[in-house]
């Protein structure tokens, strides 16, 4: 499973594991006052709610994720109506799945949640899963086991739907033949670049030109509503920079954490495994107990444990490495297993056979290490970390209400949460509703600050910026939304009117170019006459970095040319110029003289391909069958 997840990181999977453990802080103070009575639903899958809660947070969760990701670009790159879809989408699919996780009878049993839990990474220390540190990581993210737990089971829940369709599709030998006949093939082809630079100069623009774009263009030309902010931020990274710590501080918590510093006793093992199916019936459970007893019999007489393991063991994990399993501490295998491993008195000795779900196991103890504990100065770098991000904590917790009341009670100022939280009252720069620098490229930060409330003089609600990270906001200066004069815009219209003239042209030239291809004449001979560098490249594959992206997708989306006649086509390019592309030549991969190894990997990535087309035809069908309410806003 652990692996799925790896295999899944990229997708939507590792997109909601991340939003599991992503919830932010809920602020308290003066929202107590009001209580969440306004609760409404935003969806109803099958009769199941999507809160308006639980939408808004993932909704944050997922642009919080994207400004950190695009930075300064997120304006540009992300529409908020599209993302408010896309998270709304992802929801509900989310719940189809769970639904129909739950009538397939699919479950994800304690031992598995704990398992994939040990396995995450950001819950272990030194490789290892350490319970304080689970706790620590979730409560950062206002979270308990109790409440992240049910949660992640259900997105395990969702990832056993989706993997057991999408790794049950296969690939056919027919089908992995004309795969690779198309993945590998290569193209002759051709192209000649028009620049738009060609004509721009061409162009002739007169002042009423310039004048009649001008008075069409006026929403180009407008300079933005402009914001900029005071605020207060109450983060807990700068009220640990504050914390002061003392020796004995530091003394008193290692005792306190005593048993975290000390790293557990290890064991490690060979085993043997004779498997025994679930269900089994009495007289299979009995011949399998007394094929142990036999191999452990052999064992006991001298036979070598590793050689009969990697001969007879049923452990595909293990049996290659002659049973081993490596060190592990007590408590992280089967209980039976543990147990006997944990209770062997001597390294060498043999015990057998052991039952557990999995059938018998022969064990042999091959080292120990004792548990060992770390010395105070050893540890007393990350204890001052430590109880310098507790006490800032602590801080926060209370210094959040404390703000939220304060500028509630106060709220054309922000000048009385300052002195008595003793915190700084900082300034942003002019900004517009596209966001800007700083705390002005939150996308919550914008969105509050050009409110009706906060841009009519008033302080913002508390805004949530991360894990123990609040900010509230007021408007310092406001500037409206106004027309730029045309004497500050004419260079910037002249251009335009240029780069139009030029598309026309070149749009215009590359047409007569493909008709003259087309027509019989040659490449060679139509770019002398157009004066255009004529550039052929033979034999370019699918993924060839010497050819223009745009190009050479275009050469492979052309038809196979017809005897001695090719195929043509002109294209934009990101740069405006334009380009006439042609294919002389196509030649298809050879199945045969693929090597076996990148045969093996072209029929798994088909079999993917098909697989996730299954998989979404299943998540389709459990739309179109199911019944979904979207509340219209």
């Amino acid at each position: 499973m652990l692996q799925m997840i790896r295999d899944h990181a990229t997708g939507w999977f590792a997109w909601l594991v991340v939003i599991l453990i992503s919830v932010p802080f809920a602020l308290w103070g003066i929202n107590q006052y009001f209580g969440n009575s306004g609760q409404t639903d935003v969806a109803k899958v099958n009769g199941t709610e999507i809160t308006s809660h639980a939408f808004q947070k993932r909704f944050e969760q997922e642009q919080n994720r994207l400004q950190q990701s695009l930075g300064p670009r997120y304006s540009e790159l992300v529409n908020d109506k599209q993302l408010h879809k896309q998270v709304l989408q992802r929801m509900i699919d989310e719940m189809l799945l769970a639904q129909a996780a739950d009538a397939s009878g699919f479950r994800v049993g304690n031992q598995l949640l704990a398992a994939e839990i040990h396995g995450i990474p950001a819950f272990q220390e030194k490789g290892r899963f350490s319970q304080q540190r689970y706790e620590q990581v979730l409560r950062a993210q206002g979270m308990t086991p109790f409440t992240f737990e049910p949660s992640f089971r259900r997105t395990l829940l969702i990832a056993q739907v989706q993997d057991g369709i999408a790794t049950s599709a296969f690939a056919t030998p027919r089908e992995v033949d004309q795969f690779i006949r198309l993945l590998e093939q290569k193209r002759d082809l051709f192209y000649m670049k028009i620049p738009l630079s060609r004509y721009e100069a061409r162009a002739k623009i007169n002042g009423a030109e310039v004048q009649a774009y001008y008075e069409r263009h006026k929403d180009r030309f407008m300079r933005p509503e402009e914001v900029a902010l005071s605020y207060i931020d109450l983060d807990v990274n700068r009220i640990m920079r504050t914390i002061p710590v003392d020796e004995q501080a530091l003394r008193n918590l290692y005792g306190q954490e005593a048993r975290r510093f000390v790293t557990p006793a290890e064991r490690r093992v060979r085993h043997l495994l004779i498997r025994v199916p679930k269900g089994a019936d009495p007289k299979v459970v009995a011949r399998a107990r007394a094929r142990a007893a036999k191999l452990l019999a052999e064992i006991r007489h001298g036979a070598s444990f590793a050689k009969l393991a990697k001969e007879y063991s049923q452990d595909p994990g293990s049996a290659a490495k002659g049973g081993d399993l490596g060190f592990f501490v007590q408590g992280t295998m089967a209980p039976a297993f543990g147990k006997a491993v944990f209770s062997i008195k001597k390294v060498g000795e043999v015990v057998g056979p052991v039952r557990t779900s999995f059938g018998f196991h022969i064990i042999q103890l091959e080292a120990v290490r004792p548990a060992r504990e770390m010395p105070f100065s050893k540890v007393k770098s990350e204890l001052a970390a430590e109880y310098r991000k507790r006490k800032a904590e602590d801080r926060y917790y209370s210094s959040t209400n404390r703000l939220t009341n304060l500028t509630y009670e106060h709220p054309n100022t922000l000048e009385s949460a300052a002195n008595r939280l003793g915190l700084k009252i900082r300034r942003s720069g002019l900004f517009s509703r596209k966001g800007g620098q700083g705390i002005a490229a939150r996308p919550k930060v914008v969105r509050a600050a050009f409110s009706p409330d906060v841009l009519g003089g008033n302080n913002s609600d508390p805004l949530e910026l991360g894990p123990m990270r609040t900010v509230v906001i007021r408007v310092r200066e406001h500037k409206p939304a106004a027309l730029k004069p045309l004497k500050e815009v004419r260079a910037e219209i002249e251009r335009d009117l240029r780069e139009a003239y030029a598309k026309v042209q070149v749009r215009k030239l590359a047409q007569a170019i493909v008709e003259k291809l087309r027509s019989g004449k040659s490449p060679g001979a139509v770019a002398k006459a157009e004066r255009l560098e004529l550039k052929r490249v033979r034999s370019a594959t699918r993924n060839d970095a010497s050819v223009n992206g745009a190009v050479l997708r275009a050469v492979f989306t052309l038809g196979r040319p017809k005897q001695d006649r090719g195929r043509y086509t002109q294209i934009a390019l990101v740069s405006g110029d334009y380009a006439v592309v042609g294919v002389t030549g196509v030649l298809d991969g050879d199945p045969k003289a693929l090597p076996k190894k990148k045969r093996i990997e072209d029929r798994r990535a088909l079999a993917r391909v098909y697989g996730q087309g299954e998989f979404l035809a299943f998540l389709n069908n459990l739309k179109r069958h199911a019944k979904i309410e979207i509340e219209q806003r």
